[in-house]
């Protein structure tokens, strides 16, 4: 007897929710893993603590990159990475990063590598950094002297 009353009352609690739900949200969402979330991000509700927090996305709420690591946009950072020959990847040109050539190398090249998602730093303003660079402290992005640039990590896999 108990099972039969909790139901309706589960149902009947439910229900004012999804009455509210636009039609067209609701058809769009039918198919989603998570309902409640696909109806609130497409009515401006969503909750931005979950979406930066879940792993399968990427949050362009990221202000800062780990050392050695260069923003590249939607809420990723990739390892500066070094190759001999080419010519650097133009997110990272004209930035902070160099690679020295070694002994008998004509050239080397900077190249994005491993993808991470961007983190925050508390001590950095608000927002995302400028593609190439690896927080928004480092505003207002000039390109520092090659002495003082960072230099890429040498692609080992390749015998560097």
């Amino acid at each position: 007897m108990r099972r039969f009353i909790s139901l309706p009352l589960l149902l009947g609690l439910s229900l004012p929710a999804f009455a509210e739900v636009d039609p067209k949200v609701h058809q769009m969402c039918l198919q989603a893993k998570d309902y409640q979330g696909c109806v609130n991000a497409n009515v401006g509700r969503s909750n931005s603590v979950e979406i930066f927090n879940n792993p399968g996305t990427a949050s362009s709420r990221g202000n800062s990159c780990p050392y050695g690591y260069a923003f590249i946009g939607q809420g990723y950072c990739a390892e500066v990475i070094c190759k001999m020959g080419g010519r650097n990847n133009p997110l990272l040109a004209g930035k902070k990063w160099k690679c020295t050539p070694k002994p008998g190398e004509t050239r080397a090249n900077l190249e994005p590598g491993p993808k991470v998602r961007a983190g925050n730093n508390n001590q950095c303003p608000k927002g995302d950094p400028q593609i190439g660079w690896s927080s928004t402290c480092e505003a207002p992005y000039k390109e520092p002297p090659k002495a003082d640039r960072i230099e890429g990590r040498r692609n080992y896999r390749s015998g560097y």
